[in-house]
């Protein structure tokens, strides 16, 4: 009698689970570091240019040292993500955040001819010198 009722709990079971559908995505939640092609930042001069050409930060700060951002190019090509990965303090920081926060379309990456969501460092070195730095 327990035989038969366990094999009714497994067969009842076994049709319920078989019964649920899921939805299967093409795209994989993944985040790229290596890809066959990386994403491209199209500016006249490039990134580096981009970005210190549109540093902003106040006159009286005096920094030497490098800000590390770390951001994803997503399949669209949009930047979003954007992580301080190695601070330098409030201002400079913050002056690194503003620049990739409004920065203009990349042209994505891509893996296996697909676009794909990479993830990006950039080291931002910062040379101030302010009127108390000696």
């Amino acid at each position: 009698m327990k035989l038969i009722f366990v094999l009714f709990l497994l067969y009842f079971n076994s049709g319920v689970l078989l019964s649920q559908t899921y939805e299967v995505s093409d795209d994989p939640p993944l985040l790229y570091i290596f890809t066959d092609k990386l994403p491209k930042f199209n500016y006249d001069g490039g990134l580096d240019k981009y970005v210190y050409s549109n540093l902003n930060w106040k006159s009286n700060v005096d920094a030497i040292g490098t800000v590390l951002i770390s951001f994803v190019v997503d399949k669209k090509g949009n930047v979003k993500n954007i992580k301080i990965e190695k601070s330098l303090g409030e201002e400079c920081d913050g002056a690194a955040y503003s620049v990739f926060e409004s920065m203009p379309q990349w042209e994505p990456g891509e893996k296996d001819l697909r676009n794909v969501d990479v993830l990006m460092y950039f080291p931002i070195k910062f040379v101030i010198k302010g009127k108390w730095f000696v």
